[in-house]
Formats: C-alpha cells, structure tokens, sequence
C-alpha cells in the first residue's frame, strides 16, 4: 500500500493478467506451514494483508475495475487457506458497503463456483452475502439461481462466536431472508436436516437454530405450513430444541398439520390418546356422513370437521360434544373454546386434562352406526380391501356389535316365522316363544 501512494504511476501498471492470473504451481505459505496452489496476486495480498489491500482497491478504483471472473472466484486448492477465495474476502460485512453492495460490475462477475466455494472451517461468500441487513441477494436472482445445497447449509466450525452458524441461518433470522426463502421454493428444497436443525453452541444465538427462527416469526410458521416437505427434515433432537427454546409457538404450529401432528406424538407424547369408540376410514366416514344429510341415521355433527361424531367428548363444565381427535387438536392450536373462544387453559398442556369421555353417548352412537354398518354390508362388501378398512372391521367394538346385531336379526326372523306360520287361533299361547327361548336363541 504505501509503495503505491509513494508510486502512484504503479497502479496504471498492473495489469488484468498480473492481477489474476491463478498459478497451478506449488507456492509458498506466505504464513508458514506446507506450500499452496491456486493463488494469484489478488489473493495473495488478501490473505497476507487484507486491510492493506482493500484499502487500496477502494482509493484506487481503477485497480478494482481490473479484477476478473477468474481473480474474483478461483479458490485455493490446498493447505489450511483451501476454498479461500478473493470474493470471499470482499463479501465480508466490514468490508461491504464500499467494496462489492455498490459495486455492480463486480457482481456481476461472480460465478456459481465462487459463491458457493467453501473453506475449511465451513466459510462462504454466500454465508457473508446471507448476513443480517444485506440486500445484494435480494437484489440480484441470478445470485440466488447460483445457491448451491452444499454452500447454503454448511455449518461453521471452530473456536469462534459464529461456530454453528450457516447461511441458511442468517437467512431464516431476517425478515428479507424468510421472503427470500418463500419466493424461492427452489431455495428452500435445498435445506437439509442439518441445516435446519443444527444447534448453535455460543452466544449470542445459543440455543438457537434455523428451525427456532423459522418457528419464532409468523412469516417463518407460514414457509413451514405451506411446506410440510420442509417438516419432514424436521429431527428428533431438532423439536426436542424448539419446544425448548418456543414451546408454545413449537406446538401451535405443529398441530396445524399431519406431518407435525406425528412429529409431536412421536418426540413430545401429544397425541389423542384416550379409547371411546373407534376410527373410521375415509371411504365409510363419507359414506356415514351421508347417511346423517339423508337422515338416515340420526348423529351429531362435529362443529370442527362437520363430520359426525364418533367419539364423544366435552371440554370440561361445557354441554357442547366434539369429535375427540378434532378438539384435542384445535386445543393444541389455539387453547381456545371453539363454540365461545374462550380460552381453555394458558399453559402448555395436554389437552387431555380439559376433555372428558361422554361415555353413555358413545355406547348409543356404537349401537347407531353398528346397526347402519349391518344394513350396509352388501355396500361394503363391494369396496376395495385395504389394509384399512380390514383394520377397521378387525376392531372388537365392530366384530363385537355387527354379531350381536346379526344374532338379534336371526332371533327377530324366527320369532316372526313362528308367529306367522301357528294357526291364528294359536298365535298366542303355548306356540309363542317363551321369554327363555328368546333369551337363549340371542
């Protein structure tokens, strides 16, 4: 640097090639250790005195104009400077607003190899242009197009206070990088289990990680609601963090949709647990839905689903019967009554302990829709056998009730048989079945 203030005339005489100019031959380490290829002059002078060289890039534009592709993004090939490259160092925050954010051209030179190219402890260009209060991502698609999953996910590693972060984490913690996220579904199909749920270890994000900023904003709830592809990279140890670090939102947002739902059952223990009556799979639940328009079963409708009822239960001191799994996950998302919103209960807990088992309408609603099961076998017999439907009809309660029902039938038949076929002067009397006969016959 000071040789150029003193002899300003060598700045015209650095060439593009001079400047760029990558060497494949071995050279060496500036700073000790084992030799290095892939360095030119830019590099070079970076590595060995970054402060020196970016303040002379910026009192000598037209030093900076004269920085190629190749200057920009080749990256050392070996040694502990490997994935080192000049962009890498110009992309950085203190560095920034003067030398690449106002600095099109430059931009505009930079290739998918270099923005993506990683070093040893995990660093990229990306993970610097990703970082709070940058805009040249936002302003520049062909950039975002260039993401690579490798670059986007790296964590970095080491001693320092950015250990665990990530330029996916940078992204997830600001507004503009969510956005970034939801207008890019290619971007977000690159995110990877371990850069959605690696946990960063010093502060002053300790405990955090890109799904608890994802978790923690409306914005970042929205991206996983609307990408249940996203939840399922979800880890066991990755919800184990969020519920630690935002319970409340964690459980609210999970419960809002099938692939969270297993996620809490599976690592959280929140799930419908209690026994009533029984599940119906979709084909018969339409068809018994149905059934209750036409009136020809008569069933309370579930405010929730506006499917029928199968397994009563009420939220406790309230008259109003839901379907079981329905209420028990409305409560998870919003602990709220849904007949007069009010709220349930404030803490996290499980809805269970607010619902109760009606259990003397679940025994006339099993009677109901057994009975209507029996007048719909020759229906049912037609349907494809799933492994569901024989689950369903495997289940004591339907093998239990359909055979009582039948058994009931047979007696119902004979009985009428006998009645018919006596004399009429004999229908009452000793050709009458005794109460004995019918109670062995059921």
């Amino acid at each position: 640097k000071e040789i150029f203030l003193q002899h300003p005339d060598l700045v015209e005489k650095v060439t593009d090639i001079g400047l760029n100019t990558v060497s494949q031959s071995i050279m060496k380490n500036p700073e000790g250790g084992p030799p290095i290829r892939g360095c030119s002059a830019l590099i070079t002078w970076l590595l060995t005195n970054e402060e020196s060289c970016l303040s002379t890039l910026t009192a000598y534009p037209q030093l900076l104009a004269k920085i190629t592709s190749v200057g920009l993004n080749s990256a050392i090939e070996n040694g502990r400077f490997k994935g080192a490259n000049a962009l890498i160092c110009l992309s950085q925050v203190k560095n920034s607003p003067v030398i690449l954010d106002h600095n099109q051209e430059l931009i505009e030179k930079i290739t998918k190899a270099g923005l993506n190219s990683i070093t040893v402890n995990g660093m990229s260009a990306l993970y610097h242009l990703a970082s709070p209060g940058r805009k040249i991502l936002q302003r520049n698609p062909q950039l975002v197009a260039k993401i690579s999953e490798k670059a986007l996910n790296s964590i970095l590693e080491g001693e320092g206070i950015c250990n665990g972060e990530s330029a996916l984490f940078h992204m997830v913690s600001t507004v503009d990088g969510r956005d970034l996220l939801r207008d890019n579904p290619q971007l977000l199909a690159k995110i990877t289990e371990k850069g959605l749920n690696t946990v960063l270890t010093k502060p002053p994000y300790e405990g955090q990680s890109a799904l608890t900023c994802l978790i923690s904003e409306k914005d970042g709830c929205a991206i996983l609601r609307d990408n249940p592809e996203l939840v399922a990279k979800i880890t066991k140890e990755g919800i184990k963090n969020a519920l630690r670090y935002s319970n409340n939102k964690t459980i609210s947002l999970f419960a809002r949709y099938q692939t969270g739902k297993e996620l809490l059952k599976n690592y959280a223990g929140l799930y419908p647990k209690q026994t009533i009556n029984f599940t119906i799979p979709d084909t018969i639940s339409a068809a018994l839905t149905k059934a209750v328009e036409s009136e020809e079963i008569e069933l309370d409708m579930d405010i929730i689903t506006l499917n029928p009822i199968v397994n009563p239960v009420k939220i406790l001191r309230s008259n109003q019967h839901y379907e079981y799994e329905s209420i028990y996950w409305w409560l998870l998302q919003s602990k709220t009554n849904p007949t007069t919103n009010i709220k349930v209960y404030e803490s996290d807990e499980d809805p269970d302990e607010y619902l109760e088992k009606d259990t003397s309408k679940a025994n006339d609603i099993l009677q109901k829709i057994v009975h209507w099961l029996y007048k719909s076998l020759d229906w049912m017999a037609s349907l494809d056998k799933t492994k569901e439907l024989e689950r369903f009809f495997a289940q004591p309660k339907i093998i239990k009730g359909l055979t009582l029902t039948h058994w009931k039938a047979v007696v119902d038949k004979k009985v009428t048989q006998k009645v018919v076929d006596a004399p009429t002067e004999s229908r009452v009397g000793p050709n009458t079945p005794s109460k004995q006969e019918q109670y062995s016959y059921r």
